[in-house]
């Protein structure tokens, strides 16, 4: 890529979106899973992005974030995917409309803001019993994010160099955003970060039209609430 020019979340809540399913690995590489293939990045597509690290520096290039590893892979001059050493020094990441925080273990998008509060989307793939997780802005001037210390794009998968059968689990949940930390989208956290709205929010839960499992629900009633 190109120089251009986080904090601890709650992780209890029960994955809003869930599908699983079975790939087929040969030498490293997944031959089958067309549901895993398709799950695999957080993007639809690799495309021009800004990476900020946490010392304040911008990185730029074409890039997209790996679901199983959550880390950053990047496409170089010559067309290789190459993936960050180390992704704990990444705050930031936008490409397209995409804006994503980058916590401990996680890659955050985040859906909608008021300034305050955010509401963010992680995307996780867990391959069989073992989960494999592991606003930018300022003056800085730019360079490709090759500078940044990087290898051939690998992950786990790839030490697998016998053909394997293996299950996986993609999962999405919501998150109330506040300060670089996460909160699960209960009726209790939404009055607590909308204090000025909570008869509304109460009504809504209350009378069933909002449930913290359903995804789009949660979704709604955020943007509503950023609306009002």
């Amino acid at each position: 890529m190109k120089p251009a020019s986080s904090s601890s979340f709650l992780i209890f809540s029960a994955s809003l979106y869930a599908q699983s399913g079975e790939i087929k690995v040969i030498d490293g590489k997944v031959v089958e899973g067309a549901l895993f293939k398709e799950k695999a990045y957080m993007m639809p597509r690799f495309m021009d992005g800004k990476v900020k690290l946490t010392n304040g520096e911008i990185f730029e290039g074409v890039l997209n974030i790996h679901a199983l590893t959550q880390s950053i892979r990047f496409i170089n001059d010559k067309g290789d995917t190459l993936g960050l050493n180390d992704d704990t020094i990444v705050s930031t990441v936008s490409a397209g409309g995409y804006f994503f925080i980058k916590d401990k273990r996680f890659y955050v998008q985040m859906l909608n803001t008021d300034g305050n509060i955010s509401l963010g989307l992680t995307r996780t793939i867990n391959l069989g019993s073992e989960v494999l997780a592991g606003a930018y802005g300022g003056t800085n001037d730019v360079s490709s994010i090759q500078k940044i210390n990087s290898h051939t794009s690998e992950n786990k998968l790839q030490h697998i160099k016998n053909g394997s059968v293996l299950r996986f689990d993609y999962r999405e949940n919501l998150y109330l955003v506040k300060d670089g930390k996460l909160y699960i989208p209960t009726k209790k956290n939404f009055v607590k970060f909308f204090p000025s709205k909570k008869q509304f929010v109460e009504e809504q839960f209350d009378s069933g039209k909002i449930s913290v499992s359903k995804e789009k629900e949660l979704i709604v009633l955020f943007n509503q609430l950023v609306s009002m």
